[in-house]
C-alpha cells in the first residue's frame, strides 16, 4: 500500500515513453529498405522480451480462487461493469482514467495533422514533437509518484486537468498562427518553435499527473476480491472511449473542421471534465 503511489506512477511513465518509443522505431523503421520484415520482427522481439519478463513478476494468490467466467462475452462484460457502477469511487476514477485516454489517443492523433497542415513539418520535426511529448509524461508521471501520497483527494487531478485545457489551447492557437517550420533546426530557431515544444512538454508533465492519482483511486477503493475484475472493466471503457474519440474526431474532420479547430474543442471539453472533478470530489473520496 505504502508503494500504491510510487509504482502506479512508474507503470504510466513506462507505458507512454513506450508508446511514443515504438511509434518512432515504427515510423523510422518502415521507410527502409526492408521495412515490413524490420518492423514486424521487432515487434516479435519485443513481444517476446514481454513473455520473458512476465515469468519474473512475483506470484500471489487468487484473490477468489472460486470465481468462475462464462463464454458469453457481452453478458460477462455487461455483470463487468455493473459491479463496477455499483462502486461509486471506483467508477468516478474509470471515467476520469477512459477520459485521459480518449483526450491523449485524439491529441497524438492531431499533433501530426498540425504539424503537417499548419507548419509543413518534415517527419523529424513530428518525432521531436512526439519526443518531448513522452519526456513531459514520464517527467509528470515520476513527480507525482515522488510527491503525490495523498491518494484520497483528486485536487492534484483536476488542477492538472485545468492546466492541460490551457496548454492545449495555447498549442492549437499557436500552431495555427505560426510560421512554417520545415526543418528540425527551423523549430528550434524559431520562437513559434520553443512556444510549442514548451506547451508539449507543460501539457504532458500535467497529463501524467492527471491520470495517477486515479489509477491509485481505483485499485485503492476495489475490494480485494474484485480488484482485478474493476482493472478490467477499467480497461473495456478505455477502449470503448478510445474509439468513441476516434470517432468523433473523423466527424469533426468530416464537417470541415481543421487540427487547430478540433484541438480547442478538446480542450474546451476537457475543461469541463476538470470542472467536475472538481466539484464532486468530496462527494467521491469515501470516509
Amino acid at each position: 500500500p505504502a508503494d500504491l503511489v510510487a509504482g502506479n506512477g512508474l507503470i504510466e511513465a513506462g507505458t507512454f515513453i513506450g508508446i511514443l518509443l515504438g511509434t518512432l522505431a515504427g515510423s523510422a523503421l518502415i521507410t527502409t529498405s526492408h521495412g515490413a520484415a524490420l518492423t514486424a520482427g521487432l515487434g516479435l522481439f519485443i513481444a517476446g522480451l514481454g513473455i520473458v519478463f512476465s515469468h519474473k513478476i512475483p506470484p500471489v494468490p487468487a484473490a477468489q480462487p472460486g470465481l468462475r467466467l462464462r463464454w458469453n462475452l457481452p453478458a460477462e462484460i455487461t455483470t463487468l461493469l455493473t459491479e463496477a457502477r455499483s462502486n461509486r469511487p471506483v467508477w468516478f476514477a474509470i471515467l476520469g482514467i477512459s477520459w485521459f485516454w480518449a483526450l491523449g489517443a485524439s491529441l497524438l492523433a492531431e499533433f501530426p495533422v498540425l504539424a503537417h497542415d499548419q507548419l509543413h513539418a518534415s517527419a523529424h520535426v513530428v518525432s521531436a514533437m512526439f519526443g518531448v511529448f513522452a519526456i513531459g509524461i514520464g517527467i509528470g508521471s515520476l513527480a507525482i509518484a515522488r510527491f503525490g501520497h495523498r491518494a484520497s483527494t483528486l485536487t492534484p487531478v483536476a488542477v492538472s486537468g485545468l492546466a492541460v485545457t490551457v496548454f492545449t489551447a495555447d498549442f492549437a492557437l499557436t500552431g495555427r498562427t505560426a510560421p512554417a517550420l520545415p526543418s528540425l533546426s527551423g523549430l528550434l530557431a524559431s520562437l513559434a518553435g520553443w512556444h510549442l515544444l514548451a506547451d508539449l512538454l507543460l501539457l504532458a508533465v500535467c497529463g501524467g499527473a492527471f491520470s495517477v492519482p486515479l489509477y491509485v483511486r481505483l485499485q485503492k477503493y476495489a475490494a480485494p476480491s474484485h480488484r482485478a475484475r474493476m482493472i478490467g472493466a477499467n480497461n473495456v471503457v478505455n477502449a470503448l472511449a478510445s474509439v468513441a474519440a476516434a470517432g468523433l474526431t473523423a466527424a469533426l474532420y468530416a464537417a470541415g473542421l481543421r487540427a487547430p479547430a478540433i484541438l480547442l474543442i478538446l480542450a474546451m471539453a476537457n475543461a469541463a471534465i476538470a470542472a467536475w472533478i472538481w466539484r464532486y470530489q468530496g462527494i467521491f473520496v469515501p470516509s
